[in-house]
């Protein structure tokens, strides 16, 4: 693949990681040092998965009206710009005392970096790796990019935890400040060809941002983003995170050798969405791989610290496992141009369920100490039901809704 798609990947990863780095490190800290209340910690928290959606419409107006490069890197200069703003207004509420209107000013900041995050995202994957990279090897590279968005989850989440623990929050905000620039710089380095608009240039679409027809993928793909947001907000130690992104590399390096390298030999079409082997058991060892991590990680972690973080990269691999193939279903069934729209759909609501999952964790924690933890029953009866409706869905809907749409589309 070419150089420029190397540098988008490394883009999207610092964008993705600055964004997470504040997932495990800033509710603690809008408890004791600011003393907002629970609900007021978990809107912060749990902000980004509505905001995200914010420029949706108007993302394909603004890539073909302006230069989409520009839009994108513009757009992530914004989303340092909340983070910084972030910072002042948390000196400034700490300096002078002023509790009562501080919420509303950070959920504010916290929504625009959502929307901004969202805007970003949108054009990296929707149409900037699309135009870097030839036909044959378009859905291999769109892969590839929701690989390096996931593993810049845990990834973000222990430099903010390392930052926190060597020196304060503020250093957490200016370190993700500095992912967004490093991304910044790096996407300035690729050149991109002048593209004209089309005739007939609408302000407000769902082109390259969502498709509605998706609902039977959308569902799995909400919960296991609840699955894993509900996972990263109980997370207080580096090892963790280590283990979770252990997990995710292995499964990476497994779908690489077996249907990367495969499809490179037999020379036929990649993908993760057609056939018994991928559309029944792939999904099948990913819900198993599930299970076992819930089974056994949370109920004995003050058990066997080891088993839980081999159960950590377990439920690590499983997301990969299940994100993959609900990625590659959103591109199969999708129609013809809508395979931004359809890359778009996925990591937007992937970010809705990641958030839906921090804000319900944080809202049934003790309102008098905010803190998720794997062993409250609380956290456990939502992984549990986020997975069996994810695993029901997969299996009895988004299943058939493939064959049948694969079948038309033939």
């Amino acid at each position: 693949m070419h150089t420029d798609f190397w540098k988008l990947t490394t883009s999207t990863f610092f964008i993705a990681a600055a964004m997470y780095m504040l997932i495990p490190t800033m509710p603690e800290i809008l408890s004791s040092v600011l003393e907002l209340s629970q609900t007021q910690i978990a809107s912060w928290t749990g902000m980004p998965g509505v905001s995200v959606f914010a420029f949706g419409l108007f993302c394909s107006y603004l890539i073909q009206r302006y230069r989409r490069n520009k839009v994108c890197i513009l757009s992530t200069a914004c989303m340092a710009l909340t983070i910084l703003a972030t910072t002042y207004l948390m000196d400034e509420f700490l300096l002078k005392g002023i509790i009562q209107e501080s919420p509303v000013f950070l959920l504010a900041t916290r929504g625009l970096m959502g929307a901004f995050f969202g805007l970003s995202l949108m054009i990296l994957s929707s149409t900037l790796t699309i135009d870097c990279c030839d036909s044959d090897h378009r859905t291999k590279a769109n892969t590839i990019m929701a690989w390096t968005h996931l593993a810049a989850i845990p990834a973000g989440g222990s430099i903010g935890l390392l930052m926190v623990i060597e020196s304060n929050i503020q250093n957490v905000l200016y370190t993700a400040m500095a992912s967004c620039f490093i991304a910044i710089y790096i996407m300035s380095s690729i050149k991109f060809p002048f593209k004209a608009p089309e005739e007939t240039l609408k302000r407000m679409s769902c082109d390259r941002f969502f498709v509605v027809s998706s609902l039977p993928i959308i569902i799995p793909n909400i919960a296991i983003g609840i699955v894993i947001g509900t996972v990263i907000i109980c997370i207080r130690q580096m090892k963790e995170f280590a283990g979770i992104l252990a997990g995710i590399l292995l499964a990476i390096l497994a779908i690489y050798i077996i249907f990367f390298r495969k499809s490179q030999t037999t020379k036929c079409k990649f993908t993760l969405c057609g056939g018994n082997h991928t559309t029944t058991m792939l999904p099948a060892i990913g819900y198993a791989l599930l299970a076992a991590s819930l089974i056994l990680a949370i109920r004995a972690l003050t058990v066997n610290p080891l088993l839980h973080l081999i159960c950590m990269a377990a439920s690590g691999a499983a997301a990969t496992i299940l994100l993959s193939v609900h990625h590659s279903c959103f591109i199969e069934t999708a129609d013809h141009c809508q395979r931004g729209s359809a890359l778009s759909t996925y990591f937007l609501t992937l970010e809705l369920g990641i958030s839906i999952g921090l804000f319900t964790s944080l809202m049934t924690a003790a309102p008098q100490n905010p803190v998720c933890e794997f062993t409250t029953d609380n956290i456990y009866y939502i992984l549990l039901t986020s997975s069996i409706i994810a695993a029901l869905s997969y299996f009895f809907i988004t299943k058939k809704y493939i064959s049948d749409k694969i079948e038309r589309n033939m």
